[in-house]
């Protein structure tokens, strides 16, 4: 049988690792995306939230589905097209 303090200090080290996975996850799909909301405050149009390519978006896509769930009101994730740079091959 193994030793309980070593098992103890396994499981401590991977729900480390694990809560920076969480919290980097969380942190990138708020700080990578552009969010756009409606100006005037209206509740009920959608946010739209903009990231640079296909990945990211289906990366974050059920991280919308959370917030839209939490917020009450439809999240939108697409990717941001910029006529100055030419489109990502990704």
């Amino acid at each position: 049988m193994e030793n309980p303090t070593a098992l103890r200090a396994i499981l401590t080290a991977v729900a480390i690792v694990l809560a920076f996975l969480v919290i980097g996850y969380v942190g990138g799909y708020f700080w990578l995306g552009e969010a756009s909301e409606d100006p005037f405050g209206n509740d009920h149009t959608p946010l739209f939230r903009a990231y640079s390519t296909r990945r990211l978006v289906d990366l974050f896509k059920p991280l919308a589905d959370i917030e839209s769930f939490v917020r009450g009101r439809d999240v939108i994730v697409e990717v941001q097209v910029r006529r100055d740079e030419p489109p990502s091959k990704w």
